[in-house]
Formats: structure tokens, sequence, C-alpha cells
């Protein structure tokens, strides 16, 4: 499926969940609508800051339950086909389901109605001005950074195209966002630990380049995988550090910020950048109490 027809069933999807169910555009999509990277998603993935209620006797029908029947009733009143899956993850506070294309039955798309990492939440940006509920780049750089710690703690039972997609996805970040913006996105909540970040980022020595060059990646972005991202990791932490001895943690200009608004000339811009959108600069960076150990 063509990718504008996967932005047009999400924003079909977000009108009637978003407000109410606190939906918004997360994955992979959300990451190239913010320019964070240019791999065109397999799948729509929605996460719901309410998604994190599980079911039980009581309450069998979860958030997500209730997200998918009202997205499916708006998609297929705008006139595509939508099937269920089959299985449930309901037990997970999670759904899915797949849309078919109105004029090409056979041109699917999968949604996920999911939610972020456990202990994180997430701010809402429309960084296109369409409307759109997307997740703040912010959020989708932690969640990513979660997502290695989390596969590298369980990688056997993981599948290794899921491990592949988030280095590659992770190489992209770096590329496209300066070490201060990726240090502010990732300790200024406290939750991602720097050495955890390190350890999980070295974890590729079981997946062959040919996994790697599977994806589309070059050479050189197989190398810096292997040996530049982790070392990365020390810049981030030094960048945090400069950051903090410059007054991040100070009340900021715009008390309106997001929590996890994009931080003020974040993106590098350079001839080899693919065309996207550009990620709001204008933003402050907002009060912190930054205690924990890097």
């Amino acid at each position: 499926m063509k990718l504008k027809d996967k932005e047009q069933i999400a924003r079909i999807a977000l009108w009637g969940i978003g407000e109410k169910y606190g939906y918004a555009l997360g994955g992979s999509l959300a990451r190239l609508t913010h320019g964070l990277a240019d791999r065109e998603p397999n799948d729509i993935d929605l996460f719901s800051k309410m998604g994190d209620q599980l079911p039980s006797a009581q309450t069998p029908y979860t958030t997500a339950t209730h997200a998918k029947a009202e997205a499916s009733n708006a998609l297929q009143e705008a006139g595509y086909q939508v099937r269920d899956t089959g299985g449930s993850l309901a037990q997970f506070g999670m759904e899915e389901m797949v849309v078919s294309h109105p004029r090409r039955p056979d041109d699917e798309v999968r949604i996920e109605f999911g939610v972020p990492p456990e202990g994180h939440s997430f701010q809402v940006t429309d960084p296109r001005g369409n409307g759109m509920r997307v997740i703040s780049a912010g959020d989708l750089v932690r969640f990513r950074a979660d997502d290695i710690i989390s596969q590298e703690a369980d990688k056997e039972g993981l599948r290794t195209a899921m491990r592949v997609k988030a280095f590659a996805d992770w190489e992209k970040i770096d590329s496209r966002l300066e070490p201060q913006a990726i240090a502010y996105h990732l300790f200024s909540g406290q939750l991602i630990d720097a050495e955890e970040f390190r350890s999980a980022l070295n974890g590729n020595r079981d997946i062959s380049d040919r996994r790697f060059r599977s994806y589309g990646l070059s050479d050189r972005q197989v190398r810096r995988i292997r040996r530049e991202l982790p070392e990365k990791v020390d810049s981030y932490v030094r960048s945090w550090q400069n950051l903090t001895q410059q007054g991040a943690g100070s009340e900021p200009r715009n008390a309106a910020t997001p929590h996890y608004a994009a931080y003020p000339g974040q993106v590098r811009r350079d001839s080899s950048q693919a065309a996207g959108p550009a990620i709001n600069r204008r933003s402050e960076i907002p009060s912190q109490n930054n205690s924990r150990r890097l």
C-alpha cells in the first residue's frame, strides 16, 4: 500500500479515537512524519495513554477493544474494508485489524492498537499541521532506545528482523539529530540508563552483515551500527552533562512547551539528509529534576 494511503487510513482511524481514548500515531510512520526515518513502514501503530488498562472479570473490554471497534466503523463508513486478524491481543491491552483499500482489496495494511513502553507516557504533536495526532519526536527517540534495551534483554525470544529494524532505526536517528538533542530526549525523563543502552547497542554481534544489508543498509551504515553507535553513548552523556551545567533544568520561557518537545536546532542540516518535515526547533527546554545517575 502506498504511503499516502497509509497516512489517510491512520488519520481516519484517529479522528474518532484520538481525543476520546488518548491515541496518537507512533512507530515507523510517526518517525517518518517527523523526518527521523526514511524506511517506509509496513504497519500502522497507534498508541494510547490509557491503553494500559488490562482486561479483568469486571472490565473484559479494554481501551483498545473500544478504540478498534470505533476506528473500524469510521474506516468502513469511509469505504475501506476491515477484517479481524483472528487472534486477540486484548490480554496485553492491545488489539489489531487489517484494512483494505476501497478499490484494491488485496492492498492491505495492519493497524495495531498498542501501549507505550512500561513506565513511559508521551506528548501529542501535529508536525505537519494537518490535524494528525502524532507522538512527539522526543518520545519516539526515547521509545526506540527503550525497545533496543528490552530486545537485548530478551533477544533469544525475538525474531532477528525486529532487532535489525531497531538498530537500523537508531542509526538513522543518530544521523539526523545532534548529540545534545538525543541526550535531552534520552536522559531528561530519567527513564533511560546510559550503561544499559550502551550494552544493548553492543548486542548485535550475532546479527550478520547480510541481514543488515537486507534492510537496505549500506556497508557504511553497518559499520556505524557495529562500531560507532555504542561509542556515541559517551557523547550523549557528555552532552547531557553540558546541558545540565548550562541550566537545562531552569524554567522554560515557553511554559506551554510539551514535556518532550524537540530540542532547538536538533536536526542536522546536511546535503545527504533526505527531504522530510522539519521538527519544531523553536521549543524550549522544560524544567527537570535530573538526579538519576547516567
